[in-house]
């Protein structure tokens, strides 16, 4: 049976899941954290329940695997980096990408992403 899904609901879960990777903490992490006892840290936790794990998130590398019986209407890049655009903004997350290694011009999103 072929499933069909949509470039928009890539693209939710793109944003969705880079925004979790970049601020959520496994609860191991967050015990080895309260035990190393930095007031800073304990403060965020206890202010907002969330930390960026790094200030700075860095390229987005997105391992995406679809089944022989799944169909993606639309472009499969473009759904993954308006995903990573939506989450940087939504996420207020460092946008740290330059598009010209050589002029340095940031991108202000974090895109492109490395599709595999």
């Amino acid at each position: 049976m072929i499933r069909e899904y949509t470039t928009d609901q890539l693209e939710e879960s793109v944003a969705r899941l880079y925004v979790d990777a970049c601020l959520k903490l496994p609860d191991w992490v967050k015990e080895k954290l309260y035990a190393f006892g930095n007031p800073y840290i304990i403060e965020n936790f206890e202010t907002n329940g969330i930390i960026p794990l790094c200030q700075d998130t860095g390229l987005c590398a997105v391992y995406l695997e679809v089944g022989q019986d799944a169909h993606i209407t639309g472009s499969i890049p473009d759904a993954v980096n308006e995903g990573v655009r939506r989450a940087v903004k939504e996420g207020y997350l460092r946008s740290s990408i330059v598009a010209d290694p050589l002029r340095r011009v940031n991108t202000g999103d974090n895109t492109p992403a490395f599709i595999y």
